[in-house]
């Protein structure tokens, strides 16, 4: 059995790593090689995560927010951050949906109680989620 592997990125380069590497690993090696902020990557035409350990001779597709892939991807994790953030707040008593996306935006709706503005008294907000809140509405 070999100890080495070839992996073939970008341009057809090629790079030889250790068997079972990380695919982050390999993204370290050649991360100054391109000038992308890489958001996945795919192995044989399917979407795995950096940890992934290579075995056998590959391909590596990485790609960003450019492509679909990568539009997908950066799209669910703003989702990801917003819903977290939100339950945060407002605990269980805002429901989200998310209707559609308009061109490189999200249509977001929340349906829950009603509460005070979060600078008026009685609102739940401990002092370091109050200072995030400030530096978000003031840029």
């Amino acid at each position: 059995m070999k100890d080495k592997i070839k992996v073939t990125y970008f341009n057809n380069e090629v790079l030889e790593v250790p068997v079972n590497s990380r695919i982050l690993d390999v993204y370290d090696l050649i991360s100054e090689k391109t000038n992308r902020t890489i958001i996945g990557v795919k192995v044989d035409g399917e979407i795995v995560d950096m940890f992934t350990k290579l075995k056998k001779d590959t391909y590596l597709d990485f790609f960003d927010t450019n492509t679909i892939d990568g539009y997908k991807i950066y799209q669910a994790g703003l989702k990801f951050v917003l819903e977290v953030s939100l339950n945060k707040v407002f605990g269980d008593n805002i429901e989200i949906t998310f209707n559609h996306s308009i061109m490189r935006g999200i249509h977001v709706r929340g349906r829950g109680q009603r509460h005070p503005a979060p600078n008026q008294r009685g609102f739940p907000m401990d002092s370091n989620l109050r200072r995030r809140f400030r530096y978000a509405v003031s840029h």
